[in-house]
């Protein structure tokens, strides 16, 4: 009676501990801020909800995936600043709560509770945006539930799910790769039938990534923004493993920042699989530290900033949840899980505590976010402002650019999720290459025009364009004239727009 009180209190408190840092993350952060690519999901959502399925791809790429939009359309809500980062969320923390079905009687939910709340405040934060960051994991994590089954069909679909969750981000590799060393052994060595079986899934799902790949590449006029070119270096391996703080700082458990411990966690739990003689776990965690550090030395994991809208974190999401699947496998006893639900409690006060702070400096304008970051409700304002220009001057068509700062593309990106009309673009960089093209075809007599501050655009003569400006603090003109094509006088004023 005893213990089962203290389990029970235990689980209230690790319950409670995470609801509260989850809602602390939700209503501080993830519903007060947004970004460009933020925006990008939340058009989609809005077009997925009317119908309209331009492409099932990240809008504008070859690779990366709209499934938070897709998944936010089923809910027929349009308050998308709070419908995605809600899905987010459940897509986040989905992995950890299937990942620990081996785990002993009564801590299946305990263990990935306790595990997450070992872990800093910004993983959180960047987990929780609707960005296409952990898509491609939780897809994954379906495979665990079959690696128990040990039967053809079973292992068939576990790779064919596994290739698909890298399909769709390739941040899910490394927790397919766990996955799929584990489910290859039988009575703990390595079954070739398994081997085989699991090999063909993955063939299969292969077959169907690059098929997509090849419909793109006939396709050209889908995409603005391609997929990275592989590169690798020593130098960069090198300098990867001279700055692990950099690549693990928001994801390490317990000792939050020190990338470096993430290290000693891997190792200790190999060398504790291997001493219970866990050789499936054991097998897995050393596939996972190889993947993980030699993908030092692939060009795209540098591609970061100090910033949880761009960190480098975001392409290792995978590594806690795959380490806590293996450690699952291990037998880890009540007691160290309820100490692991102290110190969790305990970091996670600490990091309430500070998390105005580091709210203040993951918004401040002066960092470079890559990105462009705005509260929504300041989103909210310029939009309706825009709108409200477009009605007075009775226009369907706002274009964007080209300017210096990142307002009038995030403008472009997000606006039409709020407004149907008029259709705002971006020509310079636009990932609606279906409305460009609509574009290139159209006639009208009027549009607006937002360029850089001080900027006055010409007009060719035999266009009989007339341009009256509309804006003091946002340099925005009223372009006239009788059945003008938008796009030629964006080329006549020396600017190319993008591919489309």
């Amino acid at each position: 009676m005893k213990q089962f009180s203290l389990h029970n209190v235990a689980s209230g408190l690790a319950f409670t501990a995470l609801a509260i840092v989850v809602a602390m993350v939700m209503f501080k952060f993830n519903f007060v801020y947004t970004d460009s690519d933020q925006c990008i999901m939340w058009y989609g959502c809005s077009e997925f909800q009317s119908g309209n399925i331009h492409m099932l791809r990240y809008f504008g790429q070859d690779y990366g995936s709209m499934i938070e939009a897709m998944l936010g359309a089923i809910t027929g809500l349009s308050h998308y600043y709070i419908v995605l980062p809600l899905i987010s969320m459940l897509l986040l923390l989905l992995p950890y709560y299937i990942s620990t079905r081996n785990a002993e009687k009564g801590l299946t939910w305990m263990l990935p509770t306790a595990f997450l709340l070992l872990l800093p405040i910004e993983f959180f934060m960047l987990g929780f945006m609707p960005r296409d960051f952990v898509t491609g994991i939780a897809f994954t994590s379906l495979a665990i539930p079959l690696i128990e089954k040990r039967v053809g069909w079973s292992q068939f679909i576990l790779g064919f799910i596994c290739v698909s969750g890298w399909s769709i981000q390739q941040n899910a590799a490394l927790l397919g790769a766990v996955i799929s060393v584990i489910a290859v052994f039988k009575s703990n060595k390595i079954d070739v039938k398994s081997v085989l079986i699991v090999g063909g899934g993955y063939l299969t799902g292969g077959l169907m990534h690059f098929l997509g790949s090849a419909y793109f590449d006939a396709h050209p006029e889908f995409i603005v923004h391609h997929a990275w070119d592989f590169h690798y270096a020593w130098k960069q391996l090198m300098d990867g493993w001279r700055n692990l703080n950099r690549h693990f700082a928001w994801i390490t458990p317990l000792l939050h920042g020190q990338g470096w411990f993430f290290l000693v966690l891997l190792v200790g739990s190999t060398l504790w699989a291997y001493w219970k003689k866990k050789w499936d776990v054991f097998a897995a965690l050393i596939a996972l530290i190889m993947l993980t550090y030699f993908s030092f030395g692939v060009l795209k994991v540098h591609d970061g900033r100090d910033s949880v809208f761009f960190s480098h974190e975001r392409m290792f999401l995978a590594v806690p949840v795959a380490l806590l699947l293996c450690i699952s496998r291990l037998g880890l006893s009540r007691r160290t899980v309820y100490l692991m639900i102290v110190a969790g409690g305990l970091l996670s006060v600490s990091s309430l505590f500070q998390f105005n702070s580091k709210i203040d400096f993951h918004t401040n304008d002066a960092r470079d976010h890559v990105v462009r970051v705005m509260p929504v409700s300041r989103f909210y304002e310029t939009c309706a402002e825009l709108n409200d220009l477009a009605t007075q001057e009775q226009t369907t068509l706002v274009l964007i650019g080209p300017v210096s700062n990142q307002v009038g593309p995030m403008i472009a990106s997000g606006f039409n999720s709020l407004y149907d009309s008029p259709s705002v673009l971006f020509p310079g960089y636009e990932r609606k290459t279906w409305d460009m093209r609509e574009l290139d075809a159209s006639r009208m007599d009027r549009f607006l025009w937002m360029l850089n501050k001080d900027v006055v655009p010409k007009s060719d003569a035999n266009m009989q364009v007339k341009l009256v400006s509309k804006g003091e603090e946002t340099n925005i003109w009223l372009v006239s004239g009788d059945k003008i094509a938008p796009l030629d006088v964006y080329r006549e004023n020396g600017y190319e727009p993008s591919s489309y």
